[in-house]
């Protein structure tokens, strides 16, 4: 598989200006290409027009929180990987992210490390649920391949998920 063929490119959403502009500058000195946008609506703009390989959303924003824009990535069938950045470090996001499978949880303030080890994370997940995704969308698959493909879904998640919850038992502890 070449993923070096597929645009590495991180959405960032987060309606405070400031915090999006350090996002952008932190990822661009590690040569990171970036789009910032401030709500929700902007994003899901966003996301018709333009291929991401990641991308970090803030929780709670005017116009729509993080769990409900990445409940409806999820309903559209988009293989992307979501990580949380928030001032808010409470159970009750982290638990709704998990059972969206989002991919990781930053929480504010976060240092620059911090920001490039997660993001080169989803970069390198991302790349290859890309690849997932845009062979599965060429594929003419039968009803025993799309049987398949329904089991393999749930345990890319699922994996996503444990290892999201590892990380944020080891933050927590």
């Amino acid at each position: 598989m070449n993923n070096e063929s597929i645009i590495s490119k991180v959405l960032i959403i987060d309606d405070e200006g400031d915090i999006r502009e350090i996002i952008q500058h932190f990822l661009k000195a590690e040569n990171i290409d970036t789009v910032g946008v401030s709500n929700i609506s902007d994003a899901f703009k966003a996301l018709r027009n333009e291929d991401f390989t990641a991308i970090l959303c803030d929780m709670s924003m005017p116009g729509g929180t993080g769990i409900e824009f990445l409940t409806q990535v999820r309903k559209e069938g988009r293989l992307i990987p979501i990580t949380f950045v928030s001032a808010y470090d409470t159970k009750n996001y982290l638990i709704d992210a998990l059972r969206l499978n989002a991919f990781d949880y930053i929480v504010k303030p976060f240092s620059p490390q911090e920001l490039a080890d997660v993001t080169f994370r989803m970069l390198e997940v991302g790349k290859i649920l890309s690849h997932i995704q845009r062979n599965i969308n060429n594929l003419n698959l039968g009803m025993d391949e799309l049987l398949k493909l329904q089991k393999i879904y749930p345990k890319i998640g699922q994996h996503l998920a444990n290892n999201f919850q590892k990380r944020t038992i080891k933050k927590a502890a």
